[in-house]
């Protein structure tokens, strides 16, 4: 599951809504699953304030409805080459 998230955050799934409705799991389990990839390294996380500090505010794909209370995330490097496997 872990890595299927990896894909939907790489194929540019936009909430933590969207995800949880493409994956078919509830909001709750997204977000812990989303923390455990944080922790072992797998996502960067991106916490702003407005859509101003959000650092991909030129590629957001819709309004502050795509926003998770001021968090993002963003694939890095580990993830990538996991992804590339």
């Amino acid at each position: 599951m872990l890595k299927k998230i990896l894909m939907e955050i790489d194929a540019g799934c936009g909430s933590v809504r969207e995800l949880s409705d493409r994956l078919g799991i509830d909001g709750e389990t997204l977000s812990l699953q989303l923390r455990s990839l944080v922790q072992q390294g797998y996502l960067s996380e991106h916490k702003t304030h407005s859509c101003r500090g959000c650092p991909f505010t030129a590629s957001c794909p819709g309004s502050s409805n795509s926003c998770t209370a001021g968090t993002s995330f963003s694939l890095n490097k580990k993830s990538r080459e996991l992804l590339a496997d």
